[in-house]
């Protein structure tokens, strides 16, 4: 019988793919609506942090000399910066192009587990990653790459970066997620309030409230505690290479959220994404356990 912690990990890394596919159509929705990288930001991570603090001083004594300079790397990499430059890619692009982030993400953490953690990639697992970088290529040989694209695959890497530290740390994920929200609310809300009162500019209430709700909620607290398990229980390169199942779900979903239709193109992109997490996320060893993977 298969190892119950493997169980809840792939369960972890699959509920976490179903709220960042909810992060990127609910983003590009408050994009539309005028809504500013900054303001999506601070909706992420402001109320997060209100409600987290309690927890985070909580579990103060977990910070100290060994565990500062990861919890400061992780806060660089899912803090404040990353939100910026997801949110500059959604005011520049369609939804579609959002998916860049979690695939280049997957293939980030490939290379850093490799160097920084010793994590071994099998064959069948380096088939997988092959088809999702060969998806990528595709797509940026036949669309081309635009800024937002860039944006994302920076936020791409700055997500592989916490998610090694989040691993090498090996911290408490409900700890770890008050640290990250905490942090990034203090980080965020004087640069914030003062650009409200430089730039001042209307917040329609229902947007405002949509985006409040579901980054605070779902993307800041419950997807970081399960990514932060899932990660714990099944290793940092198969937790994170579930996000390749992103472009399917985000197809399907932006075309009656965003009325946004797929090209023949993003259809092609997706298959590759799909067959490259079957391969690379090790679900394979699930099938046939006589299998490697």
């Amino acid at each position: 019988m298969e190892n119950p912690n493997i169980i809840r990990g792939y369960t972890y890394a699959f509920i976490t793919i179903i709220i960042w596919t909810g992060w990127i159509i609910i983003s590009r929705l408050g994009a539309i609506q005028h809504l500013t990288p900054l303001d999506m930001t601070f909706l992420r991570h402001g109320p997060a942090g209100l409600i987290m603090a309690p927890i985070a001083w909580k579990n103060r004594k977990l910070i100290n000399r060994k565990t500062w300079k990861g919890l400061l790397i992780m806060l660089i990499g899912a803090g404040p910066l990353y939100l910026m430059c997801t949110s500059n890619g959604f005011v520049r692009a369609p939804a579609s192009h959002g998916v860049l982030t979690p695939c280049s993400m997957t293939l980030f953490v490939a290379i850093l587990t490799f160097f920084f953690l010793r994590e071994q990639i099998t064959k069948i697992r380096f088939v997988g990653y092959a088809l999702i970088l060969s998806g990528v290529i595709f797509k940026f040989a036949i669309d081309g790459a635009s800024s937002a694209d860039f944006y994302f695959l920076a936020a791409g890497l700055l997500w592989a970066i916490n998610t090694i530290a989040n691993k090498k740390l090996n911290l408490n994920p409900l700890a770890v997620t008050a640290f990250i929200c905490t942090g990034s609310a203090i980080i965020l809300v004087i640069p914030y309030c003062l650009s409200l009162y430089l730039y001042p500019h209307p917040m329609p209430l229902v947007p405002t409230l949509i985006q409040g709700v579901y980054q605070c909620l779902f993307t800041a607290i419950i997807s970081f505690i399960t990514y932060t398990s899932a990660v714990n229980l099944i290793g940092a390169g198969r937790a994170s290479s579930f996000a390749a199942l992103i472009p399917v779900l985000v197809i399907l979903f932006s075309i009656p959220i965003l009325g946004e239709y797929p090209s023949q193109i993003d259809l092609i992109f997706a298959a590759f994404m799909s067959m490259g997490v079957f391969l690379a996320s090790g679900v394979v060893r699930l099938v046939d356990k006589s299998v490697k993977a």
